[in-house]
C-alpha cells in the first residue's frame, strides 16, 4: 500500500446516496485526496527566541465549514477516525523532508488509533521517526494500556518523541503517564490566559514544571496571544511556548518566531535572573 487514501477507497468509504450522511461524502472526498491541507506553526524556545519545531495543524477545505476537532471527531463517529489520523501522518511526513534544520515536528494522533493497521502502516513505510512528535490528544479511546505502550516503544526505537496534553485536566492521569511516559506535556491555552494576573495558574504552572523536570519532560505553552502573558511563562521558566504572538499558522512556507518577539527573548535572558524576592545573587 503506497497511500493512506487507497486503504480508505477500498473500505467503500465513497460518497453515498442523495440523501446520506454529508459529512460521510465529505470525509471520503478528503480520504480520496482533496480537502486537507497542514498548517505549521512555530513552537519556540522562549529563553533563546529561536523556532525548535513546528506544530502541523489539520486545516479542511469543506463543505462542510466546521473546525477540525469538528472533523476528526465525525470521522471517528463514521468509523474512519484511523483512515483521516493516517492521511495527516502521511501528509506530515512527507513535509517533514523540508523542516528546516534540527526542527521537530508535531502532530496530534488518536492514541486509540495508533494500533490500527491503516496507522501502522503509515509509520511502518516511512524510512525513519526522526524529528516526529506524536501529540497525543486524548485518553477516551484507549482501551488496551499495554498495546499502547508496546507501539509507542516501537515509534521511539525509530526515533519519534511523544506528547501529552496538559496532565492535570483529566482522569487517570497516574496510569497514563506511567504508559507514555512523555517527552513534552502541553499546557493549554485555558491555563495560559490571563496567567499575568491569575496567582493560581502560575502556581499550577510552578507545579507542572517541576513535574515535568522530575520525568525528563519539557512544557510546552499554546495559546500564547499577549506580551504579558509571555511574560509571565517566561518568568515561570517555563521552556517551550507557541501561539500567534510568537507566530501564526501558514500553510505555504515555515513561517519563524516573530522577530521583534524573539529578540525580547534573547534580551531577557541576558539578564540577571528574578523571583519574587527580587534578582537572585550572582
Amino acid at each position: 500500500m503506497d497511500d493512506p487514501r487507497r486503504s480508505a477507497a477500498a473500505q467503500g468509504s465513497g460518497p453515498g446516496p442523495e440523501g446520506s450522511d454529508p459529512w460521510l461524502a465529505a470525509i471520503a472526498e478528503v480520504l480520496g485526496g482533496g480537502g486537507l491541507r497542514l498548517a505549521m506553526q512555530p513552537i519556540v524556545d522562549l529563553v533563546r527566541g529561536v523556532t525548535v519545531g513546528y506544530e502541523a495543524l489539520s486545516r479542511f477545505e469543506g463543505p462542510p465549514s466546521a473546525p477540525p476537532d469538528v472533523w476528526f471527531a465525525q470521522a471517528k463517529a463514521l468509523g474512519l477516525g484511523a483512515a483521516l489520523d493516517a492521511l495527516a501522518v502521511h501528509l506530515a511526513l512527507g513535509l517533514r523532508r523540508a523542516l528546516p534544520g534540527g526542527a521537530f515536528l508535531s502532530l496530534n494522533v488518536d492514541p486509540g488509533h495508533l494500533t490500527d493497521p491503516d496507522l501502522t502502516e503509515v509509520f511502518r513505510r516511512a524510512d525513519s521517526l526522526d524529528g516526529l512528535v506524536v501529540e497525543l490528544t486524548e485518553r477516551a479511546g484507549v482501551g488496551d494500556y499495554d498495546a499502547l505502550s508496546r507501539r509507542l516503544q516501537i515509534l521511539r526505537e525509530r526515533g519519534a518523541r511523544v506528547t501529552v496534553d496538559d496532565v492535570g485536566t483529566s482522569e487517570g492521569g497516574v496510569q497514563w503517564l506511567t504508559v507514555v511516559a512523555p517527552d513534552f506535556v502541553r499546557l493549554d491555552r485555558s491555563g495560559v490566559i490571563g496567567i499575568d494576573t491569575d496567582e493560581t495558574k502560575r502556581a499550577v504552572v510552578e507545579m507542572l514544571g517541576t513535574f515535568a523536570g522530575t520525568i525528563g519532560a519539557q512544557v510546552v505553552a499554546e495559546g500564547i496571544e499577549r506580551q504579558e502573558e509571555l511574560d509571565a511563562l517566561v518568568m515561570l521558566g517555563v521552556p517551550l511556548g507557541q501561539g500567534y504572538l510568537l507566530g501564526r499558522p501558514s500553510v505555504v512556507d515555515w513561517a519563524d518566531v516573530d522577530p521583534a518577539i524573539a529578540d525580547r527573548l534573547r534580551a531577557r535572558a541576558e539578564r540577571p535572573p528574578v523571583t519574587r524576592h527580587g534578582t537572585v545573587p550572582a
